[in-house]
């Protein structure tokens, strides 16, 4: 028998065996199964007969009936097959280029309805194809579970290197994916401070100090703003504004039954785990340890990331938690990059105007070296915007004083009116 025969032989046997329950485990069922059956068999398949493979796999396995799937949809599901293996085995070929816009087409459309229309996000455990997936994945530069609660708790975590206190403070709706010549912000919930519990999650915006930046230029400079937080523990209301974080009886990816009640770490850190299970990393995870791995990944990337530190350890004999926040553009400049902050004193009439601080910006001479920087606003609704600037632009330490200078004389201006 030749080898070509035999390997198809082996193709029948391993498409009888494996039977999906329903479509929409279908993808992850077949792209495990067939990256385990190539790997087992060192298959290098051209594109045309892989895919003919793939449909007669779907066909056989009952998940595309010609009455239900046929033309479009059918080679869709091919196609989002390929974009999983592509992914996961060397295929010896890459999908075309059409392919790959129709996917992204497809799946940008979804993730816009999820992401802004609070309708279509009422469901805790609305399942990602795999091409949607690849998506986030590219935005985000990070492996997803496949229900979207978990999904944004375990990719936003890892994206801004959060811990859990800051997770809890963070509103769904206001968060926004742009592309990397874009704008991505988050907006804080605001709330009332009741026994030492915050209802809604309230930052806490306070000047840094000399103890805590021992080699800063000039440490007492009130206008350098660091974010602290004074409760480990923070309250959530139950209604449809603040859907995300709750405390969650079943850990079970496919029954998440939501209800009232504080968020403990330890509940995040249960799903920090499950979620580093199930895309395959095997050794222990900790929610401080996975924070500071992904702030190191994102510092070696060239992104700028959030650093975090504290001043008490995280003991139960201790009083009270004092953990900090700040942004850096190198592991090595950490503490002396503080001046990329570009925070704001704090005012509640101040308006951020990010349009207005990128064209002052953009004026930079220095081109060869581009870093990302981060802008930071405390107005009424506590903005954080990560802005995210095009490839030929580095900002200079002059560029920042003066942008600095810059935002000093519009605050006193705007206080001397008011």
């Amino acid at each position: 028998m030749s080898k070509k025969r035999k390997e198809e032989k082996t193709y029948e046997e391993f498409i009888k065996k494996e039977k999906p329950e329903n479509t929409e485990k279908a993808i992850g069922v077949i792209g495990r199964k067939w990256e385990k059956y190539c790997n087992e068999r060192n298959l290098k398949l051209t594109e045309e007969n892989h895919q003919k493979k793939i449909c007669q796999f779907l066909i056989q396995l009952k998940l595309s009936p010609e009455e239900e799937y046929s033309g479009k949809t059918f080679k869709t599901y091919s196609s989002n097959l390929m974009v999983y293996l592509k992914e996961k085995v060397d295929l010896g070929f890459q999908i075309s280029p059409k392919a790959e816009v129709a996917i992204h087409n497809t799946v940008e459309n979804r993730l816009k309805m999820i992401l802004e229309d609070p309708s279509k996000r009422v469901e805790s455990t609305i399942p990602l194809s795999v091409d949607e997936q690849k998506l986030l994945v590219n935005k985000l530069s990070i492996d997803i579970p496949k229900h979207f609660t978990v999904l944004v708790l375990f990719s936003l975590g890892k994206h801004l290197c959060l811990r859990s206190e800051e997770l809890t403070m963070i509103r769904l709706e206001q968060l926004k994916f742009c592309d990397d010549n874009g704008m991505k912000y988050i907006v804080y919930s605001q709330g009332e401070s009741k026994n030492n519990h915050v209802i809604y999650g309230n930052p806490n915006w306070k000047p840094k100090t000399a103890k805590l930046f021992q080699n800063s230029e000039d440490p007492k400079d009130p206008y350098q703003l660091i974010l602290r937080y004074y409760n480990f523990r923070i309250k959530v209301p139950y209604n449809e504004d603040s859907r995300f974080f709750r405390a969650i009886k079943h850990r079970n990816f496919k029954k998440m039954p939501i209800h009232k009640g504080a968020i403990h770490p330890k509940t995040l850190g249960d799903y920090v785990k499950d979620c580093a299970k199930f895309v395959g990393i095997t050794h222990n995870v900790t929610l401080h340890s996975f924070r500071a791995s992904s702030c190191s990944q994102m510092h070696r990337a060239g992104v700028s990331t959030t650093a975090i530190k504290k001043t008490k350890s995280f003991h139960r004999s201790d009083k009270g938690l004092d953990p900090y926040l700040h942004m850096s553009l190198s592991q090595e400049k950490e503490i002396d990059s503080t001046l990329h902050l570009n925070p704001i004193k704090q005012s509640t009439n101040f308006n951020f105007n990010s349009d207005n601080i990128s064209s002052l910006l953009s004026n930079s001479s220095n081109q060869e070296n581009p870093k990302p920087i981060f802008l930071l606003s405390n107005n009424q609704n506590c903005i954080i915007n990560f802005h995210y600037n095009s490839p030929k632009q580095e900002y200079s330490l002059e560029k920042q004083i003066t942008l600095m200078n810059h935002l000093k004389d519009q605050n006193e201006k705007e206080t001397n009116n008011n």
